[in-house]
């Protein structure tokens, strides 16, 4: 996955610091040390020499091998500051935003770059005691990097397998990691992918033209996709989604998310170590 990403050089001083089916993220940064999260912590890359330092040109190789040498061909990801990757990587952007009648239309000189690994875990909802065979809406909530996602694309799998029409409206393409639109990642047998596509409007048509028993999306964040997973709900499809909040707790408080509580009040809350269950059940009671 990363040998064909990554310079020679880089990619095995990773590989000297952490085994390769461990990395979570990788984080690049001109001028500065390559640091990997395994997991549980951080660690540094190291060769024989020391740590790797990154330099610009690593980062020009990275995002040309990325984008399969055209940065134009995903300029409407970049402003959204991430480049999608085969197998369900995606990469973090960080760099100069240029505007245009106060719209931003691209970033250049991208100099920063977190390259984060998706891992399909078996079994990850087993201690859940959430009915597979019969879905209800939930919510999955937590910080980030504590396996939200790793988390809804094994109840997406369980879900689809137990006999239920889902579909997974993937815009970052993390959940099923979609290649040449047919998900690399197992999602079920009974599941459709709409990938790279504004939630909303994946939503609207979606909705209406497949026929879900049951929708899933990953970090609902604005306003207006709380109202369509609201709706969804009321006109009787089942949602499961992910939210990025300290806690359920936290989320109650909030004015944004109180309604979508209201319509979803079954919470799965993870906490460290990653994907532990901290809280499953209905925050209402």
């Amino acid at each position: 996955m990363l040998s064909g990403l990554m310079p020679q050089g880089m990619y095995s001083a990773v590989l000297e610091s952490v085994s390769e089916n461990r990395i979570c993220e990788v984080r690049v940064r001109a001028g500065l040390p390559v640091r990997i999260h395994d997991g549980s912590d951080y660690r540094y890359a190291v060769s024989g020499s020391g740590r790797y330092i990154a330099g610009e040109n690593d980062i020009d190789y990275i995002l040309s091998r990325a984008t399969q040498h055209s940065l134009y061909s995903v300029n409407h990801c970049l402003v959204e500051g991430f480049i999608p990757c085969r197998s369900g990587v995606r990469i973090g952007i960080a760099g100069e935003g240029v505007k245009e009648g106060g719209r931003l239309v691209t970033v250049k000189n991208i100099r920063y770059l977190t390259i984060r690994i998706p891992h399909q875990i078996y079994g990850a909802g087993d201690c859940l005691c959430y009915d597979f065979a019969v879905p209800k809406s939930f919510l999955i909530v937590s910080p980030p990097a504590m396996g939200k996602t790793t988390l809804l694309r094994e109840m997406v799998r369980k879900i689809s397998n137990a006999g239920s029409n889902c579909l997974v409206i993937d815009e970052r393409y993390e959940i099923a990691a979609a290649d040449n639109g047919t998900a690399t990642l197992d999602v079920g047998v009974n599941t459709d992918v709409v990938s790279g596509i504004d939630k909303t409007v994946a939503y609207e048509n979606a909705v209406r033209t497949m026929r879900p028993d049951i929708i899933f999306t990953d970090e609902v964040h604005r306003e207006d996709e709380v109202r369509c997973l609201v709706d969804a709900v009321r006109c009787g499809v089942a949602v499961g989604a992910t939210i990025h909040a300290d806690g359920r707790h936290r989320l109650l408080k909030s004015k944004l998310f109180k309604e979508l509580l209201d319509a979803i009040p079954y919470v799965i809350e993870l906490t460290a170590p990653l994907g532990t269950v901290a809280f499953e059940g209905n925050v209402r009671l």
